[in-house]
């Protein structure tokens, strides 16, 4: 090859002749000659002028060396054909001459259509396609020639076979379509463009696109649009190969016919997946050839003598013709195979098989270019034989899975290329100079005593790996591990176990492992020189070892089996800026291993690693905290966990501490757990601690004397005093409650006349203050009263005689009281509505108090002294009445005994200070009047602290009295000299939590 300067581009400036041991013959270029050549083979030139115009191709009948091409009516175009009586213009060697046929050129209109009527053999002569053609027989016609060559976007429709024994060849850049029927003996070699295989079935069933099928150049791509268009063990890849594209269908291989990485196999459909099967080469005994003596080549020879007979394999490199040998031994020239012919046979098969173990494919699976298509394509290797061996040396980018069934896969790179050496008639192969491979898969699946083995110079493996069933994974270049090659000169595959020098081993790759692994049933992973990031779920059985050069970063929780690490392996826990992992152990730890740790030590968060077997080796923890400053504590943070522990097995920090933070962190051990921790900080802490408890208890004792101080009387005292109090607080309220009565009645119109009434109230109330716990007081009074004018000045006089009766529930006691009370009142009002009354009462109470089953009864006298003030508007619309003032209360000291303990209640003297308001309204019907209310009233009886009102065996207790709000409903109806007036009151005061009353009152006016 030379560079035109002018033309710019690459030409030939000679092609080899010949050679002559030490040096070559070659010929120059002549660029004119050529041309002028080329232009000697060529028939003419088809224009075809309209779609679907057919242009008939027959031989003529006298002169079979010629034939023509026409459509209808137009000048038929005369094509010579192969005419053996030619005499050739090449005085070489004897090869195919140009001389024998010419070629034809098709152009013009789309959808033209050549129909061949006679078997055609255009010798050199080929068909050139510049525009969309079908070529299709009258019948059965066959066409030979020198090839189809068709242009760029453009597709010819293939519809003709070629005879057996003859290869079609397939040019340029455009599509052919071969859409024969029935069996095609012919072959094809494709050297360009695409060339889809679509035959059709004849009436018998039968389809065959091709006999034999080569893929060459680099250039094409061979389409299958069924799986059956050819048997698939004679499609071969020629040098620099090509693209299969299994198109959506299933195809079975022996093994993957090619001469270098250029085949490629792919699946361009996106919408159906393809299954490609490997299942290795093996020979039965209809496939061995027997010999006849003085001919080379076969397999097995047969020589009957004597009676008997004997079998023999000629050895390599010697001739056939030599004399079988009548010893019943081997010679320089056969091998004796014996006299059983059975067993003759079983040898014969079990060399040609163990030569046939180890089956290579260096080609790449899956598609690599961006701009093309790469649908699912899964591959499984299913050998006949469970000592196979197949080698994957050319990469792979599977949008599917790969399946390992038997055998042995291994995954490798390739020695970089260089000329033979063919004086010593061997490959050359430097071990520093490799080429690198990529792998990846969705899946990868071992199984059945399989293994799969990833040699030097693979850059790269990614997917997700399952391995069952005894399955062995060795994952990264080892030291003395076995390495396989593939000769692209013989195709044959060896293997050894070459022991590298350390510049040979610096130029292997660290292999770059992606995915996550699973392990089941007793399976093993072996990982090498490898970066491997992702995950391991190992069952127990399974085992896991970790070579020095290898490196495992998890990416998620992991668990395996037995875990062995060589002397500087690596374990990266987790990944930086993601979740923290747990690496559990679930069997035995062995070996020397590096575990790396990232922590954040201020939440106690942390990579662990867990062993529930029994641990054993020297390992190093390396620890990176990625937290925050952890508080001063003494927390300690779990690195590792195990079950048991041989007495070789230690752990270890990395320079024996690790720096987080403030301060350094050592490793302690508390029975099987390692963990970190700063004892000078701890010891600090524990002081501190110390001195802290230390101050909390003397707070805590404060607390208690403060508690102390505070708590109330009711939190303190007996059941007893609980009951004196409570007891003396109900009395009040009944003396309170009569006050509230006067008030109400004062409130209530009266005109100049007499009148007497009657009342009835039922109350029911809830106590509780901070002297005495909770009681409930029910009490139903009656009152009889009578009032008259004294004058026409407003003074009126008037008396009430009332009783109480009260049943009282105390904490744990009961109790009842009596109350009667006599009052008399004198009242005077002016015609504004000013009033002001005075009252004057005593009462009389009979109490009784009962605790458990013990009874206490006593008497108590209560005078009361009474002023208010009051006033009535009339509003117009409604009328509003107010009333303030006071009542005295005297009541006089009481003296019991209660379970033997001594109850003095003292005399006391109280104030109860009232106001009030009423909001009314009256309407008149003849005789009839009708006054509904609202009224709310307010008293006072707490202002004041008794101290020591109550002594219990002469212990003094403290009393106060009620502060307490009334909201009150009523209704007035006047009928003639009749009244009645009902109400209804609730209560909330400072100690009555909730009181409710309903009171009835009648009365007649004189």
């Amino acid at each position: 090859m030379g560079y035109d300067a002018q033309k710019k581009k690459w030409v030939i400036v000679g092609v080899l002749k010949s050679d002559y041991g030490y040096g070559n013959i070659w010929s120059l270029s002549r660029p004119s000659y050529v041309n002028a050549i080329q232009e000697r083979a060529k028939a003419g030139t088809i224009q075809n002028t309209q779609q679907n115009q057919v242009w008939e191709w027959s031989v003529d009948a006298l002169h079979p060396e010629t034939s023509s091409i026409k459509a209808g009516e137009s000048t038929a175009l005369a094509v010579p054909l192969r005419n053996e009586s030619l005499k050739s213009q090449d005085t070489d060697k004897e090869r195919p001459s140009l001389d024998y046929g010419k070629s034809v050129i098709f152009d013009g209109v789309d959808g033209g259509v050549l129909l061949v009527k006679d078997n055609i053999n255009a010798g050199a002569g080929a068909l050139y396609f510049n525009t969309n053609f079908t070529v299709k027989p009258e019948t059965n016609q066959t066409w030979l020639g020198g090839g189809v060559l068709v242009a760029k976007d453009k597709t010819v429709t293939w519809k003709i076979a070629n005879p057996e024994g003859d290869r079609l060849s397939k040019l340029g850049t455009g599509t052919l379509l071969v859409q024969g029927v029935g069996n095609n003996l012919g072959d094809i070699s494709i050297g360009d463009g695409t060339v889809i295989l679509d035959q059709q079935e004849d009436e018998q069933g039968r389809k065959q696109a091709f006999n034999q099928v080569g893929v060459v150049s680099g250039r094409p791509t061979l389409i299958l649009q069924s799986a059956d268009q050819i048997d698939p063990n004679k499609l071969y890849f020629g040098f620099r190969g090509g693209r299969l594209d299994l198109n959506g269908n299933d195809l079975s291989f022996k093994r993957i016919q090619h001469s270098d990485d250029g085949a490629t196999v792919v699946n361009h459909r996106t919408d159906k997946s393809s299954n490609l099967t490997l299942t290795g080469v093996t020979v039965s005994e209809q496939d061995l050839t027997w010999g006849n003596w003085g001919k080379a080549g076969s397999d097995i020879y047969e020589y009957a003598i004597s009676g008997r007979k004997d079998y023999f394999a000629l050895k390599s490199g010697d001739k056939a013709g030599s004399y079988y040998p009548t010893n019943q031994a081997s010679s320089d020239s056969w091998e004796y195979l014996g006299s059983d012919r059975a067993s003759a046979i079983e040898t014969i098969l079990e060399r040609k098989n163990q030569q046939l173990l180890f089956t290579a494919f260096s080609g790449y699976l899956g598609e690599k270019s961006a701009d093309k298509p790469n649908g699912v394509l899964n591959v499984n290797y299913q050998p006949a034989r469970d000592d196979s061996v197949l080698l994957l040396s050319g990469g792979m980018n599977l949008n599917g899975d790969l399946s390992i069934k038997g055998g042995k896969v291994i995954l490798e790179g390739i020695p970089t290329p260089h000329a033979r050496d063919v004086l010593n008639n061997r490959e050359v192969i430097f071990e520093d100079d490799w080429i690198n491979r990529d792998f990846s898969a969705k899946n990868i699946s071992v199984a059945n005593n399989s293994t799969l083995t990833v040699g030097r110079n693979v850059s790269s493996l990614d997917g997700n790996i399952q391995a069952t069933d005894n399955a062995v994974l060795n994952l990264g270049y080892q030291s003395g591990q076995k390495v396989c090659l593939r000769s692209d000169y013989t195709g044959s595959v060896s293997c050894d176990s070459p022991s590298y020098n350390e510049k040979t081993l610096a130029t292997i790759p660290r292999m770059a492992l992606t995915g996550d692994i699973t392990l089941t049933q007793q399976s093993q992973l072996n990982l090498g020189k490898t970066d491997f990031v992702g995950s391991i779920q190992g069952e127990h059985s399974s085992r896991t070892s970790l070579s020095p050069e290898s490196h495992w970063t998890l990416t998620g929780d992991s668990t395996v089996g037995n875990l062995n690490l060589d002397q500087n392996s690596q374990i990266t826990l987790s990944q930086n800026d993601k979740q923290l992992n747990t690496l559990t152990v679930d069997g035995d730890l062995s070996g020397n291993g590096k575990f790396y740790y990232r922590t954040q030590f201020s939440s106690l968060g942390s990579d662990k690693v867990i062993v529930n077997g029994e641990a054993s080796g020297d390992h190093l923890l390396i620890v990176d905290d990625i937290g925050t400053e952890p508080q001063r504590s003494k927390a300690r943070l779990t690195l590792m966990t195990t079950n048991s522990s041989a007495d070789n097995f230690a752990v270890t920090l990395q320079n024996n501490y690790a720096d987080i933070g403030t301060y350094r962190y050592s490793l302690i051990q508390d029975g099987g757990t390692f963990r970190l921790y700063n004892p000078i900080v701890e010891k600090e802490i524990e002081e501190e601690e110390r001195k802290a408890a230390e101050e909390a208890k003397r707070q805590e004792e404060e607390r208690k004397k403060a508690e102390a101080a505070n708590l109330t009387q009711s939190e303190l005292i007996s059941r007893i005093s609980n009951t004196a109090l409570s007891e003396l607080s109900a009395q009040v309220n009944v003396a309170l409650k009569n006050d509230q009565r006067l008030n109400q009645h004062y409130l209530q119109e009266r005109g100049s006349q007499a009148q007497v009434w009657t009342n009835l109230d039922v109350q029911k109330a809830n106590y509780q203050s901070d002297n005495y716990r909770a009681y409930e007081q029910r009490s139903t009074y009656t009152e009889l009263g009578a009032e008259s004018a004294m004058n026409e000045q407003g003074i009126r006089l008037g008396g009430v005689v009332s009783q109480t009766r009260s049943n009282i529930e105390y904490e744990n006691a009961r109790g009842k009281t009596v109350y009667s009370q006599a009052t008399v009142y004198a009242t005077v009002q002016n015609t504004q509505g000013l009033f002001v009354a005075l009252d004057l009462g005593y009462g009389r109470s009979n109490n009784t108090i009962t605790l458990d089953d013990k009874t206490a009864n006593f008497k108590r006298n209560i005078v009361s002294v009474g002023s208010v003030i009051g006033k009535k508007w009339a509003l117009g619309y409604v009328d509003l009445k107010t009333i303030a003032g006071l009542h005295y209360h005297h009541l006089s000291s009481v003296n019991y005994e209660l379970k033997g303990a001594e109850i003095r209640t003292r005399s006391l003297n109280l104030v109860n200070y009232q106001m009030g308001a009423e909001l009314s309204k009256t309407w008149l019907w003849n005789e009839f009047f009708i006054t509904p209310s609202i009224a709310v009233h307010y008293f006072d009886a707490n202002r004041k602290v008794f101290n020591n009102a109550v002594l219990v065996n002469n212990n003094g207790l403290q009393q106060q009295f009620n502060r307490s709000i009334q909201y009150q409903a009523g209704l007035n109806m006047n009928l003639g000299l009749w009244y009645v007036r009902t109400a209804l009151t609730y209560e909330r005061g400072r100690e009555s939590s909730s009181a409710k009353e309903l009171s009835l009152n009648v009365g007649y006016i004189f």
